[in-house]
């Protein structure tokens, strides 16, 4: 094992000495050896460190002479908490070496023969100066440092909110239309008027006569051709116009005639793996022909598609709570 020398632990070493992995990377360093370690999969690492022998701590006290860190790695074998330990001690060594360079290594190399009682107060004076300036640039060096990284989380977090800001813009947008069709009283708040004021809703088309609808003590009857009963799983899309517990009459249209901005179809998705229920708020014609835009009562925007009459499977003409 080599003598513990901080700068020759940061070093590189002779290429014969070099660590070689399993994978064929080769590391001359602990800077490179940490990196390579990063980077391997779990079962490269678990190869060179595990329960019976731990390569890295092996060549970390043979080879580089670090007794202190290899005791740390032999009792660690959390990969995460491996990689930390390394860093931390990378950092403390890189403290050691810089304060030798600033303040050891001067002081070393004052001759002898100045260290006398007369020049005693001026070596004094020396030695604190060094040692005031170097730990003020080390202290300077390490705020930079933590500067630097807090711009960067600013400027992050700049981008995050210009991306936000965007993403309002477009759901603005996007919501240009539907706001058209929504009507808003103009009376002044304090006018009776603004208070018997509403927002026009859209509503389904009016399919079931009176007539066709039958009271008796014990039972409703409505009398309608092919309809069916349903009820549905609430994906919160439709609140509060349709919940898990209601039940629905639906009615299966034969025609694009008989669909109507504001009725409430169910239809399959684009992808062919979904039955989507939503509200009719806009039909319109394209080259490929009839399209409907829907919409959840409880969304912010459109569903980003066209609905071909294809697709819907049935019109909901009454909701049963």
């Amino acid at each position: 094992m080599k003598e513990f020398e901080p700068k020759k632990v940061l070093s590189d070493v002779l290429p014969q000495e070099a660590f070689w992995f399993f994978n064929g990377a080769i590391v001359r360093n602990i800077y490179e050896l940490l990196n390579e370690i990063k980077s391997l999969d779990d079962w490269n690492f678990v190869y060179h460190s595990n329960i019976d022998h731990d390569d890295f701590a092996k060549w970390i006290n043979d080879t580089l002479g670090d007794a202190n860190l290899t005791e740390q790695l032999k009792k660690e074998k959390d990969r995460d908490k491996y990689v930390k330990k390394i860093e931390k001690r990378i950092k403390k060594l890189e403290s050691i070496v810089y304060f030798n360079d600033k303040l050891i290594n001067p002081i070393k190399k004052i001759p002898m023969e100045l260290l006398n009682n007369q020049n005693i107060k001026f070596i004094s004076l020396l030695v604190t100066v060094v040692l005031v300036t170097s730990l003020f640039l080390y202290t300077q060096s390490s705020y930079t440092k933590e500067i630097a990284k807090f711009e960067d989380q600013i400027f992050e977090l700049k981008e995050r909110d210009l991306i936000l800001q965007r993403f309002l813009l477009q759901s603005l947008i996007s919501n240009e239309n539907l706001d058209e069709t929504e009507s808003t009283s103009q009376e002044s708040p304090g006018s009776v008027d603004s208070f018997f004021s509403y927002k026009e809703k859209l509503t389904p088309q009016d399919r079931i006569k009176e007539e066709q609808i039958k009271v008796y003590e014990n039972m409703v009857v409505i009398d309608l051709e092919n309809a069916s009963w349903a009820k549905f799983v609430s994906t919160g899309s439709m609140i509060p116009t349709l919940s898990e517990d209601a039940n629905a009459i639906e009615l299966t249209p034969s025609s694009p005639k008989e669909i109507y901005v504001g009725d409430i179809i169910s239809y399959v998705s684009p992808d062919g793996e979904d039955i989507i229920i939503h509200r009719v708020v806009e039909i319109g014609e394209d080259e490929q022909g009839w399209y409907a835009i829907t919409k959840g009562d409880n969304n912010q925007l459109n569903d980003p598609f066209k609905v071909r009459f294809e697709q819907i499977e049935r019109v909901l003409i009454g909701i049963i709570y």
